[in-house]
């Protein structure tokens, strides 16, 4: 309804954990006329595990929100307790391993092929086995018509989302949009 929205070019962009629910909202928002995701995540849990949460499945003792602040910075990166912290708020869970478990009801796998929007998937070769398996499957099971672009060393973008080269990210992104739009 707005006048300076196209609704024709109306495009949804997901980075990093974005890129799930990106494509888990384009698999009923048919407004969409066409989806970057960057990187596609199918399976939320298997990909933070990958990325590095798998270390936490072992724990002695569960660690709850009210715990973060008296863990000494030697004990844990102050990052990554940040990074803990906000993800258990996000999801509104109080402990590391109930949000280990909540994070299994985050996967569109049985869905991906509801995705009937020109997609372009964008992940790192440096991201990881998981990520790149993931970029597979997605694109190997959407129904719309769809274009992988892996990043790899020799471009200086193959990290997540591409943060070591972000320029060429955005060109790849914007150069796919004007050829879909026909700009």
């Amino acid at each position: 309804s707005r006048e300076d929205v196209d609704p024709d070019r109306l495009a949804l962009y997901g980075v990093s954990m974005g890129g799930y629910f990106a494509a888990s909202g384009a698999i009923s928002e048919k407004r969409i006329k066409a989806l970057i995701v960057n990187s596609p995540v199918i399976d939320l849990h298997e990909y933070l595990l990958a990325g590095g949460l798998s270390q936490l499945e072992n724990m002695p003792e569960d660690l709850r929100l009210e715990d973060f602040d008296s863990i000494p910075d030697e004990e844990m990166n102050p990052k990554y307790k940040i990074s803990l912290w906000n993800m258990c708020t996000r999801f509104g869970v109080s402990s590391v391993l109930s949000l280990l478990e909540h994070l299994k009801l985050f996967t569109i796998v049985q869905h991906l092929q509801e995705i009937s929007m020109p997609t372009l998937a964008m992940v790192g070769e440096g991201e990881g086995e998981i990520p790149l398996t993931q970029a597979k499957y997605f694109v190997n099971h959407i129904s719309g018509s769809v274009a992988l672009h892996v990043f790899d060393k020799q471009s200086g973008a193959d990290s997540h989302c591409q943060m070591n080269n972000a320029p060429l990210s955005n060109a790849v992104l914007y150069d796919w949009l004007d050829e879909l739009f026909d700009e």
